[in-house]
């Protein structure tokens, strides 16, 4: 009976949460800035155009904003111009109403919270006892739902990036004002990863899921 005991309290192991808050905006949202997406598909018969990137990002309605909201998007990728870690995650989600849901947040596993992580856990180790660290991320999850429309931009850049053998895209915003649509080159970022899913397909462990 004394050794049972002993093993017990050997085993013990003491939890302790670690937070980390994905910066808010600085600035206020306005949600009825986003109305729709932007897209701009590049001509593979134009010269020199065959592997040039196609063009997608959420069109806003006053340029200001769109540098606001943009600008703070970038940091979830460091302010850099390219994103081959998929810090910023896009998604596409069919709906069951013939619409899709665009998605944007920061991606929880980047490779620098991996790191914050693993150093918190290192300063917290004990000699004797162990200590199970258990990690959290609060962070803010944005989404637009559009009516699909037969030939509309959002299945041609869908198709034209399947069929593409380099799957580099920009991600860039756009202006939508006066029935005119144009992006912003300067913010633009260079990705290859996207989610493109039906409503149905989602698991539980999926940010998209949550969120509708």
């Amino acid at each position: 009976m004394l050794f049972a005991i002993q093993t017990l309290i050997e085993k013990t192991l003491f939890e302790y949460s670690v937070m980390i808050l994905q910066p808010f905006p600085d600035f206020q949202i306005d949600y009825d800035q986003w109305v729709t997406n932007g897209y701009f598909l590049t001509n593979k018969e134009i010269d020199n155009h065959e592997n040039y990137p196609n063009y997608f990002g959420p069109a806003y309605k006053d340029e200001e904003y769109a540098y606001q909201f943009f600008s703070y998007i970038r940091e979830w990728n460091q302010n850099m111009d390219n994103d081959f870690d998929n810090n910023i995650c896009i998604s596409f989600i069919y709906e069951s109403d013939v619409s899709y849901s665009t998605y944007l947040y920061a991606n929880p596993d980047r490779k620098w919270l991996n790191e914050s992580f693993n150093n918190e856990k290192d300063k917290m180790k004990l000699d004797k006892y162990g200590k199970e660290q258990q990690s959290m991320i609060i962070q803010m999850v944005y989404w637009k739902n559009l009516k699909m429309t037969n030939g509309m931009f959002f299945t041609k850049f869908i198709e034209s990036q399947k069929k593409r053998k380099n799957k580099e895209f920009y991600f860039a915003p756009f202006i939508h004002k006066d029935g005119k649509i144009g992006y912003i080159d300067e913010l633009k970022v260079l990705k290859v990863d996207f989610k493109v899913k039906g409503r149905s397909e989602l698991t539980e462990n999926e940010v998209e899921y949550h969120h509708k």
